[in-house]
């Protein structure tokens, strides 16, 4: 479950004094650290400035450079360097009718988080939140595999409330503040963070629901199934080298199913990429593989192919 923290802390703490303070002290290494980075968040959030200048900082370069202001999305983007993101977050409430929340997920979808972050309520009443147990290591990934997901407890995301979400194994729902609210989250970015699922749960039955919208390994794994809809004569051999060089399990798995999906290639050069898969090291690719294989034999058997 998520960590819920509620730091005593009235001092203020600059944007560039909460960047420094990160860069100097804490160790992005290691995402317990982020206990440590609490009370700095909240000293932050206690910055009634902190987003306005942001906007008012968007309003004067438009009014320098004679050019409209930037769209401004619900996220905004306010640090980030290598290895960390820090944005404000801004959530409707259901009254204003229906908009595409910051992360993408639907109001009440139970979900992870490919990376550790930690979030602080900065404005408004804040967003109630389920919090869930969720262990990753009973599960390959598979839609429709029955998870070990647990609820633990109701909170809401007040003003100076932290909450910490370990990378994958803790899982939470969001639902739509009542007024117009903004949170401050913190976001560690390492390479295994690129390379880890943001799953989606249904959790009255506790399974895999689905994958995240902007975890990295996902937008990657698309853009290899868009391939196999899309690709030419060049792309199975592409297909077999991400099979063969690729670090993430939903790279290759993608790879798998591209294969299956292209057009005007032979039955034998799809067989070769499915055949490489059922000898992968990630069984979530080996099981997909099985399946893939089950098909071609249908279209062999058929005489489709």
């Amino acid at each position: 479950m998520g960590i819920v923290l509620k730091p005593s802390t009235n001092g203020r703490l600059s944007l560039k004094g909460f960047v420094e303070h990160v860069r100097q002290v804490i160790d992005l290494q290691e995402p317990d650290s982020l206990i440590g980075l609490a009370s700095p968040l909240c000293m932050l959030a206690n910055d009634p400035d902190v987003v306005a200048r942001h906007f008012n900082e968007a309003i004067q370069r438009s009014l320098d450079s004679g050019l409209p202001p930037s769209d401004v999305s619900s996220n905004v983007r306010l640090a980030e360097d290598d290895h960390f993101v820090l944005c404000a977050n801004v959530w409707m409430p259901a009254s204003l009718g229906e908009h595409v929340p910051p992360n993408g997920i639907p109001s009440g979808r139970v979900h992870n988080h490919s990376a550790s972050l930690m979030t602080v309520g900065y404005a408004g009443p804040g967003c109630e939140l389920d919090l869930y147990a969720y262990d990753p290591k009973t599960s390959q990934g598979e839609i429709g595999e029955r998870v070990d997901l647990r609820f633990v407890e109701r909170t809401r995301l007040a003003p100076r409330s932290v909450v910490i979400y370990r990378e994958t194994i803790d899982a939470h729902a969001r639902f739509a503040p009542p007024g117009l609210s903004i949170s401050l989250t913190f976001a560690i970015v390492d390479e295994r963070s690129q390379r880890s699922d943001q799953l989606l749960f249904d959790p009255h039955s506790a399974t895999i629901a689905g994958v995240g919208p902007h975890a990295a390994a996902h937008r990657r794994a698309s853009v290899v199934r868009l391939a196999g809809e899309f690709g030419n004569a060049g792309t199975i051999d592409l297909l077999d080298g991400l099979l063969r060089r690729s670090h993430c399990r939903r790279v290759r798995e993608a790879a798998v199913d591209a294969a299956l999906r292209l057009r005007d290639t032979s039955f034998g050069e799809r067989a070769r990429v499915v055949e490489r898969a059922l000898r992968d090291s990630s069984e979530l690719v080996r099981r997909r593989a099985e399946k893939a294989a089950a098909q071609l034999d249908a279209i062999k058997s058929s005489g489709t192919s």
